[in-house]
């Protein structure tokens, strides 16, 4: 039997690949809205979704909380520039582009697009719990490139969208990621990215790698011993120094493993796009102007 097809988005990071194409001498929150929801229904045409639902980082993020330097060396690159990025008269860009929230999150609410930012979580557990709790029954395609996805493609019905690839020649050609992608990517088992991430840590959120650790003696250690915890038990010679490294070892586990426990509290066939008349009160723009903007994006899309 086919299964239906859930789209389940990187708020995050389409709002900065948007943020990033966006050329206007409009005010940023009168066009970045309509550009976020271009592109999401475009990806959605072009996965033939069913269902179309976008998670957002939410407040207090935990992984903050227990290591504030927690992507403190953000600068510039898509997923969130650092708040030194400013414009001309010293607001931030970060300021500016989250500013948009309120409107984004308003426009959506218009044309029925489910959102979800969960407290204490991020965008990325947000797909990680729709990709487990929804994966045995539905294809779940998640519009994500973070190699931090890759730790939730044990099922095969869950693969990535990355509508941002490229050809070499440099032009764009989206691919999907699976499984097998994943693991020839990295050169270890979808299961051991967590003990992967934990041991050769993470630049781009400034999560510390372990002393001495590269990604080629990770890969050697988990092809021999399977896990940390087997390094651990069977090298003795390791042994000592695994153990000075545990607060550290506990510390990267927790900052790399994704939450499974930020399902959204809607049911999924409320993420059918357009169950009914959009609320105009909220649309900066006539409906009708909108849907001359999103065509062809959104055909088949909107119910």
């Amino acid at each position: 039997m086919k299964l239906k097809r859930i789209f389940a988005i990187d708020g995050n990071w389409y709002l900065w690949r948007s943020f990033h194409t966006t050329k206007t001498s409009r005010t940023l929150n009168e066009v970045l809205p309509y550009n976020l929801l271009s592109l999401i229904c475009k990806d959605a045409v072009a996965v033939r979704a069913d269902y179309v639902m976008v998670g957002f980082d939410g407040n207090k993020v935990f992984r903050h909380t227990i290591y504030p330097e927690y992507k403190a060396n953000r600068s510039g690159k898509v997923a969130s520039p650092s708040d030194d990025d400013t414009d001309q008269d010293g607001t931030t860009i970060k300021d500016m582009v989250y500013g948009c929230l309120p409107d984004i999150y308003n426009l959506f609410n218009s044309v029925g697009l489910v959102y979800y930012t969960p407290k204490k979580r991020e965008a990325d557990d947000v797909l990680c719990s729709v990709a487990r709790h929804y994966g045995p029954i539905y294809k779940v395609i998640c519009g994500a490139q973070d190699k931090d996805a890759y730790q939730y493609l044990e099922n095969p019905n869950v693969i990535l969208y990355d509508s941002s690839a490229k050809s070499k020649d440099g032009k764009r050609k989206p691919k999907y990621i699976g499984r097998a992608e994943a693991e020839k990517k990295k050169g270890v088992k979808v299961e051991q990215m967590v003990d992967f991430q934990t041991l050769i840590g993470d630049e781009l959120d400034n999560v510390m790698p372990i002393k001495g650790m590269t990604p080629g003696r990770a890969k050697k250690i988990l092809a021999e011993y399977g896990s940390i915890r087997n390094w651990y038990k069977k090298d003795k010679e390791s042994k000592a120094f695994i153990t000075s490294q545990l607060e550290r070892l506990r510390l990267n586990r927790q900052l790399v493993t994704l939450m499974d426990d930020a399902v959204p509290p809607t049911e999924v066939e409320e993420w059918k796009l357009l169950r009914k008349k959009p609320n105009d009160k909220y649309l900066s723009r006539s409906f009708h102007e909108l849907h001359l903007q999103l065509w062809p994006k959104t055909k088949g899309l909107f119910r």
